[in-house]
């Protein structure tokens, strides 16, 4: 008789449980996992929720069910917490490790510089069209074969861009834009940016439905456009058209240190 009453007591706190804490049912099926999921989320407060979406995001039923069987929201969520920091803290260790090769050459690539940015609108036969001219510069010891620019038009003194697009910039035709000056005395090349060298440089925006936001009636009307450009280091490459910054691990670093972030937020639950 004694043994039957601790089996009792586990039966009546299993049968209170709610929201966060209900056990939901993942190994019959959709059509009930979904009728458990929609009891327990009514039940939950929205931070719960969210948490309990992140958790989940990457599961299909069966992977939930394997993993996690008939399990409740919050052991899902702290299951997912635990071992979410305990992997990516440890992938990220190396990631910071081997990414100190590639630091001296994110110092170089940042010495490449856009100044003197101009903006102004021309009507042509394509519409409205907003023309960014600027002086690229490369000091760094380099050499660039092309990159892709990151270009953000602020309005009026405005804090927040109201147009950001993504411009593409090619060196290997000297021919693409006059060259300023070049501060060594080697002649001067077919192509590429060389360090020391200097290069006037137009761009065009508006053409397409993604640039649109730089044409609109509110910059038109604006008595003052600010434009900033920064290049986009993942995509300068050297002479033989490869990515300087190939094999570089910034991308993952960064998805880790905000996966991690996440995680810590719902540390508590």
């Amino acid at each position: 008789m004694r043994c039957l009453i601790p089996l009792l007591c586990v039966l009546l706190v299993s049968g209170c449980a709610k929201g966060i804490d209900r056990s939901l049912i993942t190994g019959e099926g959709i059509e009930k996992y979904q009728i458990s999921l929609q009891r327990a989320g009514e039940e939950m407060t929205p931070e719960e929720r969210e948490a309990f979406d992140w958790a989940v995001s990457d599961f299909d039923l069966a992977r939930l069910h394997q993993v996690y069987p008939n399990a409740s929201p919050r052991e899902i969520i702290r299951g997912e917490v635990r071992n979410g920091l305990a992997e990516w803290s440890a992938r990220l260790a190396q990631l910071e490790a081997q990414k100190a090769k590639f630091d001296p050459i994110v110092a170089e690539l940042r010495k490449i510089e856009a100044s003197e940015i101009e903006v102004e609108l021309d009507r042509g036969f394509n519409g409205l069209l907003a023309e960014v001219h600027a002086k690229v510069v490369n000091r760094s010891e380099l050499g660039v074969s092309s990159l892709r620019w990151r270009a953000s038009l602020y309005l009026d003194d405005g804090e927040e861009p109201v147009a950001v697009s993504e411009v593409f910039d090619d060196y290997n035709d000297a021919g693409l834009g006059p060259m300023i000056t070049i501060t060594s005395e080697a002649p001067i090349p077919a192509g590429g940016m060389r360090p020391g060298q200097e290069y006037a440089r137009t761009f065009r925006l508006g053409l397409v439905s993604d640039d649109k936001n730089w044409t609109t009636l509110a910059v038109q009307d604006a008595s003052k456009r600010v434009v900033v450009l920064e290049p986009i280091l993942e995509t300068i490459k050297d002479f033989s058209d490869r990515e300087y910054l190939e094999g570089a691990p910034y991308r993952e670093i960064r998805a880790l240190q905000a996966a991690i972030e996440s995680a810590k937020k719902y540390e508590h639950i």
